[in-house]
């Protein structure tokens, strides 16, 4: 995913569960993230890559143009999107510690010039902390405010009525596994 320790990794996504997950595997691996939103300019693209220190841009656009210049190798498919290794032509300031950079966010603020601000892996684990404690103490909407429990019988290899994009706890009996027979092909059996 273009997460290694200390590498700087841009996210060309629009905002879909892919980039959230891209994101957290980058983190795991000690990398720091760079937003590159799908609907800036390809001058303000080009210029984020110009002024950082990049190393990965994780791709939904499978050819940008705006990382021709940077170009350092292949790019190699990642599920749907394209991993481009980059070479910026800025190092790191030398102050700059990678290990403990998270995030960095462009942003105008007051002066209308963009610049990048730092959030550090601290300073996401807290935010990511404060805003769980919040979510727990406010009234969720429908249908997020309710759990159900289904029960049903069939056979845990067909998941068919589990739906996508759902969040779903199955549970088997662990003896059903190991002493179930399968008629037939015994390889596909799981147990």
């Amino acid at each position: 995913c273009g997460g290694e320790p200390g590498a700087c990794t841009g996210r060309h996504h629009p905002s879909p569960p892919g980039y959230i997950v891209y994101t957290y595997a980058a983190w795991r691996c000690g990398a720091s993230v760079v937003p590159l939103p799908m609907v800036l300019a390809a001058a303000e693209k080009s210029e984020i890559c110009r002024c950082l220190a990049l190393d990965f841009v994780i791709s939904a656009d499978q050819a940008p143009a705006f990382l021709e210049p940077f170009r350092r190798a292949d790019s190699a498919a990642l599920g749907q999107d394209r991993l481009v290794p980059v070479r910026s032509p800025r190092q790191h300031p030398p102050a700059f510690d990678p290990a403990s950079c998270a995030f960095i966010r462009f942003t105008s603020g007051t002066t209308g010039a963009s610049k990048g601000v730092v959030l550090s892996h601290r300073t996401i684990e807290e935010r990511i902390r404060a805003a769980n404690e919040r979510l727990r103490e406010v009234e969720w909407p429908a249908p997020y405010n309710e759990t159900s429990h289904v029960l049903r019988l069939g056979d845990a290899r067909d998941l068919s009525s589990v739906a996508d994009e759902s969040v779903h706890l199955v549970v088997t009996s662990p003896p059903y596994w190991t002493l179930k027979e399968y008629a037939g092909d015994s390889d596909a059996q799981l147990g």
